[in-house]
């Protein structure tokens, strides 16, 4: 059974030693929807990102994914659980093929496409992510032949091979240049309208705005606002954030 909810975050909180990262943090994240995560710099986005994907254990509060309580299951299980997340900095392995980083991500346990996991289904599941991105035609090309744009593809491709529920996307948008933005906005929509659900995390407004039909903002590890896009955008706090942050 799907949840009206597929992530919901109940007062979330992350401490370093005795430092205070994210204090309180709630939200929840529609099914079908690509929701934004926003905040200044060192507001706890990436905390919120590493709590989420099981790279931390939040200190206290739940997180739940699509009805079912993750919080204290470390990374591998979340993977099984259907979370799949690409990193701010690339992580692919460099000396491999695209079509062999895909199939890391294909070859997830708990992967309900993959009854049995024979390396052709495995190569067909990565080859449709590939396609999906538009990048089918090159699978065979070692990673390092990649623009750092299509890299990025790469990775996203990575991670829908796995067949996740909630995809987390960290700074997707960084290192690209307008036409590539204006593709990867494209793909969103094209993940999202394929019934997957989106958590981006972005500096780019202008890329959030239009991809995200609700956002969260985040300032010194709290919620500080969150609602329909171009509303929360206007909201003064959310206004004095950036503006005291420049």
């Amino acid at each position: 059974m799907t949840h009206p909810h597929i992530l919901t975050l109940e007062d979330v909180g992350h401490a370093f030693g005795g430092f205070t990262v994210l204090t309180s943090v709630e939200f929840a994240i529609p099914a079908g929807e690509i929701v934004g995560l926003i905040g200044p710099n060192g507001s706890g986005k990436t905390t919120t990102l590493n709590v989420l994907s099981g790279l931390y254990t939040a200190t206290s509060g739940k997180v739940i994914l699509d009805g079912r309580e993750i919080t204290k299951l470390p990374a591998h299980k979340r993977t099984e659980a259907g979370l799949g997340r690409t990193f701010q900095n690339i992580r692919l392995f460099r000396t491999m093929t695209a079509l062999e980083n895909v199939v890391i991500g294909a070859e997830r346990p708990g992967n309900r496409l993959i009854e049995e996991s024979s390396r052709a289904a495995l190569e067909e599941r990565a080859i449709a992510a590939l396609d999906f991105v538009g990048l089918a035609s090159r699978a065979n090309e070692l990673v390092t032949a990649f623009s750092y744009g299509h890299q990025r593809l790469i990775e996203i491709a990575r991670a829908l091979a796995a067949n996740p529920t909630l995809l987390l996307l960290d700074e997707p948008a960084a290192g690209l240049n307008s036409t590539e933005k204006q593709s990867l906005h494209n793909l969103l929509e094209r993940i999202a309208a394929s019934g997957l659900t989106i958590l981006i995390i972005d500096h780019d407004m202008t890329l959030v705005s239009n991809a995200a039909s609700h956002i969260t903002v985040l300032n010194f590890g709290r919620r500080i606002a969150d609602g329909e896009s171009m509303a929360v955008l206007r909201h003064p706090d959310v206004v004095s954030a950036y503006l005291g942050a420049e």
